[in-house]
Formats: C-alpha cells, sequence, structure tokens
C-alpha cells in the first residue's frame, strides 16, 4: 500500500513540473525551427573558386548560415504513351552554405563532390527535413524535466509535418553503434562522421536550458551535420520559476471600441503643451486623443480631428522645424489614380495645416537619439523600386535632398526603424516580405529576427489603369480574390512597423505577427496575433520573454511616452472583424498601451 502510494506521489509530482511548462513558450520554439526551413528554389548564377552566387535573397527568405541543396538537371523522362516530356532526372551535387545575404542574391560556400557550375539548382526541399534532437543539457542548477521538454517540443514539430524526427534514442544508438562518446563535442563528432559524405542534408538541434534569476531559457543552435557548420542559433525565453506564464503583465491601459477599421497609428506633442497626443486613423477620419494617467483613460481633444482625402498607410510624428511642436507627417495613397501620396501637417491656432504635399512618394520621419530622420521614397508606375529612397532635409517647406541611401534599394521604408551599432553607424532595420532585418549602408544583412513578423494586408495597386485600386486584407470592397490573384505581382504590401527601443540594459526590437501568417492579401480577419520583444546580445537577437498574445488583429504600433514618466510605453492598434448575418462583415478597433518591463 506505502509503495503504491509513494508511486501515485511521483507520478503526480512529474506531471505537475511537466505540464507547468509554458505550452506558448514551446510552439514558439518549434515555429521559429520550423521557419528556418521555408521551402525555397533557385539557381546559381556565377561561381568563383569554393563560392556561388544564387538569385535567392532576403526576400526569398534566405538568412546567413542556411543550408541548402545543391543538384544538377539530367536527361528527360518521357510519358510512355504521349511521348510528351513530363520532367527531368537530377542529379545531387552537394550542399552550400548562406555567408552573405543581398534582396534579391546571395553568396554561399560551395560543399559539394564535383565543380558547380552556373544553372545548377538550389533549394530547399518541400519534403520532410531530417532532424535529430540531441539530448539536452540542464545548466539551470534546478532539476529542470528535461524529458518532459524534449518530448512535448518533438510534439511541436511533429505536429508541423515538416520533419523527419530523430530523437534522443536514436542519436544514442547510432554513437553506441560509432564507438563515440556521449558528450556534445563527441556526439556531434559521430554524427557528422556518419553523414559527412550524404548528399541529402541532415541537421540536429542542439542546446541547453539555462537560468537568469527566475527566468528560464533554451539556448541552442541547428547544425548542419553534413558540414559540421551551425545554421541558427536560438536563445529563447520558456517561463518563470514555476512555469507561470508573463504573457498579460504590464497592461497600463486598453480602450473601448471604436466603430470601424483602423489605418495608422502615431504619437507626439502637436500643441506645446509638454503633452503627447495620441493620433490614429479609423474610417479615413483621424481622431486624437491624450492619454489621463490618474484617471487611466484617453480624453477626446475636441477640434483636433479631420478626414484626409487619401487612403492612410503609415502616420509619424516628429519636430522637423525647431519650434518644439511635432508635425504630422501621413503617407498613403490617391483614392482618385491610387498612386502614393504623401503629406505634411502641422497644428496652428486655426487647425490643421497642410505644409507640404508630395506625390508619387512616400514619406517617413523617424527618430534616433533626439535627431530626425526624414526619407522620401518615389514610386515609380513602371518599376516601384527603380529608384532608392532619399535622406532629405525639411527646410522652411521644403524637402531638400541630403543623399541617396542605396542600401535600401527595393525595400520599402514603410515600417523601417534606425538603429546605432556598437561602432555608432546607422543602420537600417527593414522587413523584406515577414524577415525583419538590419542592413547597414551597405545594404548587407547584418542580422535578422528568427520567425516572420508584420503582415498588415494590406497592399496597393500601382500600374495597370484597369487594377488600380487598394487591397485591404480581411475582406476589402474594391477587388475579388480572383482578381487579387490575377494582378498580385502588380502590388506593393504594405508592411508593420518595427520598433527599436533603448534601455538600461541594451537594444530591443519590437515586431508583431498576425496570424495565420500570410504575407500577401488576406480575405478574412485575422485570427489573432502576437507582439514580441527581442534583445539585441552579440551579434542576434534574443528572445526576450515579453509577449503580448491577442484575440484581434494588429494594424500599427508605436512608441510615445503618454503618461509622462520618462519612459516610453508601447502603443498597439488592433482590430477585429466580426462577421454578421445584417452587416456582412463589421470592424472594431481599440488601442492598447503596454509598460515596456524588460
Amino acid at each position: 500500500m506505502l509503495r503504491r502510494l509513494f508511486f501515485i506521489l511521483l507520478v503526480c509530482l512529474f506531471s505537475v513540473k511537466a505540464f507547468a511548462i509554458s505550452e506558448e513558450a514551446l510552439k514558439n520554439l518549434a515555429q521559429l525551427i520550423y521557419d528556418s526551413f521555408p521551402p525555397v528554389e533557385g539557381f546559381v548564377v556565377g561561381v568563383s573558386g569554393d563560392k556561388a552566387v544564387i538569385d535567392l535573397g532576403a526576400k526569398n527568405k534566405v538568412y546567413k548560415g542556411m543550408v541548402l541543396s545543391i543538384s544538377r538537371k539530367g536527361l528527360p523522362f518521357r510519358h510512355p504513351i504521349t511521348g510528351q516530356i513530363i520532367g527531368y532526372t537530377e542529379r545531387e551535387l552537394g550542399l552550400m552554405q548562406v555567408v552573405k545575404v543581398y534582396p534579391s542574391a546571395s553568396i554561399g560556400r560551395i560543399y559539394a563532390s564535383e565543380p558547380v557550375k552556373p544553372g545548377d539548382i538550389v533549394r530547399i526541399t518541400r519534403a520532410k527535413i531530417n532532424l535529430y534532437i540531441f539530448p539536452l543539457s540542464d545548466k539551470t542548477g534546478g532539476g529542470f524535466n528535461l524529458i518532459a521538454f524534449s518530448d512535448r517540443l518533438r510534439r511541436f514539430l511533429e505536429e508541423t509535418g515538416r520533419f523527419r524526427i530523430f530523437t534522443e534514442e536514436r542519436v544514442i544508438q547510432e554513437v553506441s553503434a560509432y564507438g563515440g562518446d556521449t558528450t556534445d563535442l563527441g556526439l556531434l563528432k559521430a554524427i557528422h562522421t556518419l553523414y559527412k559524405n550524404k548528399k541529402e542534408p541532415y541537421f540536429a538541434l542542439l542546446g541547453w536550458i539555462d537560468k537568469e534569476g527566475d527566468s528560464y531559457f533554451f539556448r541552442g543552435s541547428l547544425i548542419c551535420l553534413n558540414i559540421a557548420k551551425r545554421v541558427r542559433a536560438f536563445s529563447v525565453y520558456i517561463g518563470k520559476a514555476g512555469w507561470r506564464p508573463s504573457a498579460e503583465r504590464g497592461v497600463l491601459f486598453v480602450s473601448s471600441l471604436f466603430d470601424g477599421k483602423a489605418d495608422a497609428l502615431a504619437s507626439g506633442d502637436i500643441d506645446g503643451d509638454g503633452k503627447r497626443e495620441i493620433i490614429f486613423n479609423v474610417v479615413n477620419k483621424l481622431l486624437v486623443y491624450t492619454y489621463n494617467p490618474e484617471k487611466r483613460n484617453l480624453i477626446r481633444r475636441d477640434g483636433f480631428d479631420f478626414s484626409p482625402t487619401y487612403k492612410v498607410f503609415s502616420l509619424d510624428m516628429a519636430d522637423l522645424d525647431g519650434d518644439g511642436r511635432d508635425e504630422l507627417v501621413m503617407a498613403g495613397s490617391d483614392f482618385k489614380d491610387f498612386t502614393p501620396i504623401s503629406f505634411i501637417y502641422k497644428w496652428t491656432a486655426k487647425g490643421w495645416k497642410r505644409i507640404k504635399r508630395v506625390e508619387g512618394s512616400l514619406l517617413r520621419a523617424i527618430k534616433l537619439d533626439g535627431n530626425v530622420f526624414i526619407f522620401s521614397q518615389y514610386i515609380s508606375p513602371q518599376d516601384p523600386f527603380s529608384e532608392p529612397p532619399k535622406l532629405v532635409r525639411y527646410d522652411n517647406g521644403r524637402l531638400k535632398t541630403v543623399d541617396k541611401i542605396k542600401a535600401l534599394k527595393g525595400d520599402l521604408i514603410l515600417g523601417m526603424d534606425l538603429l546605432k551599432d556598437e561602432n555608432g553607424e546607422i543602420d537600417f532595420v527593414v522587413n523584406e516580405e515577414g524577415r525583419v532585418v538590419v542592413k547597414n549602408r551597405n545594404g548587407e544583412v547584418v542580422a535578422d529576427v528568427p520567425g516572420y513578423y508584420g503582415n498588415t494586408g494590406v497592399a496597393f495597386f500601382y500600374k495597370e489603369p484597369m487594377v488600380k485600386v487598394f487591397y485591404e486584407g480581411e475582406g476589402f470592397l474594391e477587388i475579388s480574390k480572383q482578381d487579387y490573384m490575377r494582378f498580385k505581382e502588380l502590388t506593393l504590401t504594405v508592411p508593420g512597423r518595427s520598433l527599436v527601443c533603448r534601455s538600461k540594459d541594451g537594444l530591443k526590437l519590437i515586431v508583431y505577427r498576425n496570424n495565420p501568417f500570410m504575407w500577401e492579401a488576406y480575405f478574412e480577419p485575422f485570427k489573432g496575433a502576437v507582439l514580441k520583444m527581442y534583445r539585441w546580445k552579440e551579434g542576434f537577437f534574443e528572445d526576450t520573454g515579453w509577449i503580448k498574445s491577442f484575440s484581434e488583429g494588429i494594424r500599427d504600433i508605436y512608441l510615445s511616452d503618454v503618461d509622462g514618466d520618462g519612459k516610453n510605453e508601447v502603443l498597439v492598434l488592433v482590430i477585429k472583424g466580426i462577421r454578421t448575418r445584417k452587416e456582412g462583415l463589421k470592424f472594431n478597433s481599440r488601442i492598447v498601451i503596454y509598460r515596456i518591463s524588460k
């Protein structure tokens, strides 16, 4: 009887510990691993020594460290009845690891059994990826339940349908047969020896559980076993002591609902009273509020509202003329012929005054260390990225060109932010079709954020007269899904904003993702969203564990000190679409304000 009670007690203790691990954290880690293997296919366009240039870049979700297979097109094979060519044989040559990434091209190091030449095929297969999960290590000093963690991570990875999983037991069996030891280095050397001559790629997940204060992290790497090289590093927050998730902490304010779909959000001091107003656009009407920290509510600023006659994509607020009052910078698209158009407005005693109109271009005003940088991007109807964005200076109602930013050619400045690197050089944080990357002034991608973010579901058509319309995800009125699929190559997709902020413990990056993730247009309401914060650490972005989940979709985010405490808060503009029999698809919007707690 005593033995039975003791057994039941052990089972209960194990179960509590196992099932207390954050489900969302494990799903997030599985998603990051899944996102490391996007199905892509391209060609070698040049070879020099052991390096090759391929026609896949950041826009194709390629990142530094990615490993692709190299193959060569062979003989055709024909249908036995018709004689028609239905395909070609392929000969596997080896692998290539990406060492440098550009928007539309990449450079990689070749690991092949024979010379590679232009025209050879490079790809990450759509078939299942071979993935070993190595035994994890516990560096917490507190008896972490590694078995439960590994088992549930494996289950989430299997549910994606993307992987052929080889578990810890398989690793131990193969290494034992080889005669190697079971240290991390011994396992890696043994498995590499088994797979170094194979042309089909095999990968391994190595890692350990670490602890900082009362926060637990998974830290590890994806390794390509064929070449014994690291593909990607991870540092992912997985929970607090006791495994209580911290997802709902730090909420400063949640507004009541506003009727209609919101577009863009900004905050700044427009009247010079020392308090920052919150401005957002709902159904093409700009509303102005201030936040009252004592009563914790929003106060409507009467007389400040106005209705733009164009579609608003982006709002920024910055003091452009140095008078202590922020101007409002809007970027959007004209309702008449649907070409890009931007404005600068200033609040005066007589109301809003338009001080600048720029047709055919998008404008952004971005703050960095007390300075304001204004960017202008001309969108050509023939080729939207034929000209790089410009850094301009505002001078008494005029915008004077300071420099052309060639590093950003091919990127939209919408959603962009700036940061300073360790040497004081300014880098650009841009969204390249869901992949948030950091580029230096030479256009090189120096870092990227694991996962895909910034999908707003908003696109605009700019080329052909017959398709010069907007598409706004979640059931917009002006174009059908069939027409969108026909003409989507003629569109520009509006990326969501990424926020860079500085704190006492370093540089932070805040990004968001709407679910389910789709970079192009979306024809149903989003089914939730996630707001995440990453910390810059030794050359890569580390997950801080600061995560906010929403049942709505996110339309825009902004940093501003709205409560006057000297610290910036994160303002989030969210939308919710509900289908009803009477009204069809109806939208509501609201504002949520978070303290940055980490």
